[in-house]
């Protein structure tokens, strides 16, 4: 991936959870409009704000500037947002200040710019753009098409702008209880308090942060789009601009808020062919057959809705959060790594994925970038054998992180995949990715690739379809190091692989040149501390923590208790997903976090793969 996608990411992961708060701050912070209460002629301070900031927030001003602070603690830091919307007519700014990362965008009839001042670039796109879609960000309705109807805010979203204000607020009163204190003009409901403390503004409490509001007129003229003196010009595309950050800020609503659509654990049952999607106790298991031509209209045909979701978390929300912080264009950055990589890819690869994006309608360099970028998604874990485990047996522990606990909690999958003429997989992973990350075949072989985020630009075949090109060619230890070792690789990092047969297992740590070999006798100062019969692989995060934890559990593991035992490892940076590899029974053991509650347990599910793999796919139903 690019330098840029290197650096430290840590940093970069926090600064995504404050910037997911950002993004969506303009459709969200007028959520608690609807909450407010009102007599018929809003004669309350707090309430006469309410109405003229839902008027602004519903475009019912045609000329207005709104400010909205936010301070509060994200991810150990203190941070404090503030947002300026100025409108004229159907024209409008948004001013993003920020610490560290700062935006202005102005939007136009003749065109969008979005201008990082930071980076002293601005991103200039000219031109006519397709409003049918709702992925834009003309000024009609732009408030209540930026709250997602699968977000929890999703159903009140359009009574909120739709209606009257007078009528909203009468509508809350009636029905959520909510009370204005006449002696300190305090709105109270459901906990939260909101204040006015001068005419037209509003104070309040929101997800721990400090947020005031306020309109007060327009006192400056607005100035053209592309007149950006002193910065840097790149011309892009309007309409790929406009819908990467409508798509963005929508996704976010889904990230901070999510409706109940995207937290229950569930699946729904889809029959394509050459694949179907299943519901095993809860989770989505995806079983696809054919060519790689098939298996990718399949994939995309069963898990277009859920393709689509991973689509705006990576390329539109990642996407314009790594735009912001490195002052390069992403998609752009994407599309030119894809050329640099794309002559070592196996065709058959790239063709997956081409027909995966004709099935679900988006063009071929969206799934290309989007297989890209969830490369940085990794698998820290260990395998433990003979003494190790309580039966002697080989287990292959995996723990997936990496942009997992930012925006993919609800596109987790489990596929099953036979293609034509190679050996049947399973891999867990999430919807439109092509890749491995962990998985096994149905000739005892496990592997798992944790990322070491120091790949700058060497060109080669990526990790993950590394890792899936050995699960579907090879059927020993020794034949899966060869192909690692024999192979152009992209990135620097770590293949854990194991061999049910052999009862073995050994460490691959890989770079664009080099390759070194592992077992469990050998360690290696990366992998951290040596541990008999076990081959440990974490990340970087992990490499004191995990040989220490694996220790007290020695000699006792089963699968059982091993899948138990992972999530004790959790950090804020650690698994959405575990999964514990039996390769010699062909079981899987697999855990997804969803969103649970603090202190409840994820349901653990078990495979049989080849139980699976044989099994049937369901007739499609008749059209």
């Amino acid at each position: 991936m690019p330098s840029h996608f290197d650096s430290n990411r840590l940093a970069i992961l926090n600064f995504i959870r404050s910037s997911c708060f950002l993004i969506a701050t303009w459709p969200l912070t007028f959520q608690f409009l609807f909450i407010c209460p009102s007599s018929n002629a809003q004669d309350t301070q707090v309430e006469k704000a309410m109405v003229t900031l839902l008027k602004a927030a519903g475009g019912r001003s045609e000329t207005f500037h709104t400010r909205i602070v936010a301070e509060g603690t994200i991810g150990n830091v203190n941070e404090k947002f503030m947002l300026d919307v100025l409108k004229d007519g159907t024209d409008y700014d948004i001013r993003l200040t920020h610490r560290q990362y700062s935006l202005q965008l102005r939007r136009r009839s003749s065109g969008t710019a979005l201008a990082l001042p930071n980076h002293q670039v601005a991103f200039v796109a000219t031109g006519e753009i397709d409003l049918t879609t709702g992925d834009n960000l003309d000024p009609n309705s732009l408030a209540a098409r930026l709250i997602s109807s699968e977000s929890a805010q999703g159903q009140i979203a359009p009574l909120l702008f739709a209606f009257e204000p007078a009528h909203v607020l009468n509508l809350a009163k009636t029905s959520m209880g909510a009370k204005v204190d006449p002696a300190t003009g305090i709105l109270s409901i459901g906990g939260m308090e909101i204040r006015s403390p001068q005419p037209d503004q509003i104070q309040t409490s929101h997800s721990g942060m400090k947020v005031r509001a306020g309109v007060s007129e327009l006192k400056e003229p607005l100035l053209p789009h592309d007149q950006w003196p002193d910065y840097r010009i790149e011309n892009v595309d309007r309409q790929q601009l406009e819908q990467t950050i409508a798509r963005a800020v929508r996704r976010a609503t889904e990230i901070l808020m999510p409706g109940e659509s995207l937290t229950a654990a569930g699946a729904a049952q889809i029959q394509a062919e050459n694949g179907e999607s299943r519901n095993i106790e809860g989770h989505r298991v995806i079983l696809l057959r054919g060519t790689h031509q098939q298996i990718g209209q399949a994939h995309g045909k069963v898990l277009q809705y859920e393709t689509a979701r991973t689509i705006d978390s990576v390329i539109h929300v990642y996407g314009l959060l790594q735009t912001l912080a490195t002052g390069k264009w992403f998609p752009s950055e994407l599309e030119k790594r894809f050329k640099e990589l794309e002559a070592h890819i196996p065709p058959e690869y790239i063709e997956e994925q081409r027909q995966l994006a004709q099935s679900i309608g988006q063009p071929a360099q969206v799934i290309h970038g989007l297989n890209l970028c969830l490369e940085q998604i990794h698998s820290g874990g260990f395998a433990a054998f003979n003494s190790a485990t309580s039966n002697g047996q080989l287990l292959h522990a995996g723990m997936l992180e990496g942009l997992a606990n930012m925006a993919l909690l609800d596109v987790t999958v489990s596929f099953i995949i036979s293609v034509e003429g190679k050996t049947p997989f399973a891999s867990v992973g999430y919807a439109g990715f092509t890749g491995c990350i962990s998985g096994m075949n149905l000739s005892q072989i496990a592997i798992s690739k944790t990322s070491d985020f120091h790949t700058g630009q060497a060109t080669g075949i990526p990790m993950s379809i590394l890792a899936r090109m050995a699960l579907e060619k090879c059927d020993s230890l020794e034949s899966a190091v060869q192909l690692i070792q024999q192979s152009p690789r992209s990135g620097q990092g770590v293949f854990l692989i194991t061999d049910g047969t052999a009862n073995l297992a050994s460490a691959v740590l890989s770079s664009a040149e080099i390759t070194k070999v592992v077992d469990a006798a050998t360690g290696h100062p990366r992998l951290g501390d040596t541990i008999k019969d076990c081959v440990v692989t974490p990340c970087l995060n992990q490499i004191a923590e995990l040989p220490k934890a694996l220790t007290s559990k020695l000699s006792s593991l089963d699968a059982e208790s091993a899948i138990g035992w992972l999530p004790e490892l959790a950090t804020k940076e650690s698994p959405l997903q575990n999964v514990v590899l039996s390769p010699a029974s062909g079981l899987l053991h697999v855990s997804n976090t969803y969103r649970l509650p603090s202190g409840e347990q994820p349901v653990v599910v078990k495979l049989d793969i080849k139980e699976l793999a044989e099994s049937p796919l369901t007739p499609v139903p008749p059209q």
